[in-house]
């Protein structure tokens, strides 16, 4: 698996954008939200998923996104996207074809 496949996954960039921006408490409670929306509970499974491992869910995917969404986090969520459209966007895009 080449180390770009990996990154494709991964929620870092989005991360880093929240650590910029927000002070601990927002931090932390981003994070809680996230963890929720994976349904994990420790750090260990935190740190594994924030890499991209494993692949999120279609379900789970989206509701990462929405999470950054509402948090004013819109672009390079994955560390591949150049455009405001995430999966949702492009799913919904998808229906109405």
């Amino acid at each position: 698996m080449t180390k770009e496949k990996m990154l494709s996954y991964s929620f870092q960039p989005a991360w880093e954008q929240v650590l910029r921006l927000y002070g601990k408490e927002k931090r932390d409670e981003i994070k809680a939200a996230l963890m929720e929306a994976m349904n994990i509970s420790s750090i260990d499974a935190w740190y594994k998923r924030k890499r991209g491992v494993p692949e999120p869910k279609f379900g789970e995917k989206v509701a990462i996104e929405e999470i950054f969404r509402r948090n004013k986090i819109r672009h390079n969520i994955w560390g591949y996207e150049t455009t405001d459209r995430t999966t949702t966007d492009r799913a919904a895009d998808a229906a109405r074809a």
